[in-house]
């Protein structure tokens, strides 16, 4: 990636991941990122944090979406945790997502941008194959095979979430 030059300061960390944080964060500054959203959706905000407490709030397209949130103190400047800042509306495309330090006393190693849990995937979705670009299609005999999309009952599917994580695809014309 790319870093900023002015005030701020890059360390190694002795996180799992085993490369850098930013440290020594004072009050005042800010950490900036770009994001892609495929979807317009909720999802959920987390930081990876280690230190002695703090405060952040999160911005999007200079807009605030977390309002100063209090961070606690994970004991030690490298010992890390995990701290979900909670739910946030992102619209599908581009956008600038920022993190203002409100109140310094902590390290941060990185920012989690997650699907909110229960995603509703309500209506029908053409699958395309990766390499092939076909529709999976299904026949009346419930079988799957790929074929040119036409639009057909048989080449729409459900998505149904079942648990975190796990997903289930139902053909709309079969139930199956």
């Amino acid at each position: 990636g790319q870093y900023r030059t002015e005030g701020v300061d890059i360390e190694t960390t002795n996180d799992t991941d085993g490369a850098f944080d930013v440290g020594y964060i004072d009050d005042n500054e800010w950490l900036e990122y770009t994001i892609n959203s495929p979807i317009s959706y909720q999802f959920n905000i987390k930081m990876r944090i280690a230190g002695y407490g703090g405060s952040v709030s999160i911005k999007i397209d200079d807009a605030q979406v977390i309002a100063p949130t209090a961070l606690p103190s994970t004991g030690g400047w490298q010992v890390w945790q995990d701290f979900d800042l909670g739910n946030i509306s992102i619209a599908s495309g581009t956008h600038t997502i920022q993190i203002y330090i409100n109140k310094g006393g902590f390290n941060f190693n990185y920012l989690q941008v997650n699907y909110a849990k229960g995603i509703d995937f309500t209506g029908d979705y053409k699958i395309l194959v990766k390499h092939s670009g076909m529709a999976m299609t299904a026949d009346p005999n419930a079988n799957v095979y790929q074929q040119s999309f036409n639009g057909s009952n048989y080449q729409k599917w459900n998505i149904k979430q079942i648990s975190d994580g796990v997903y289930t695809l139902i053909n709309s014309n079969q139930g199956l």
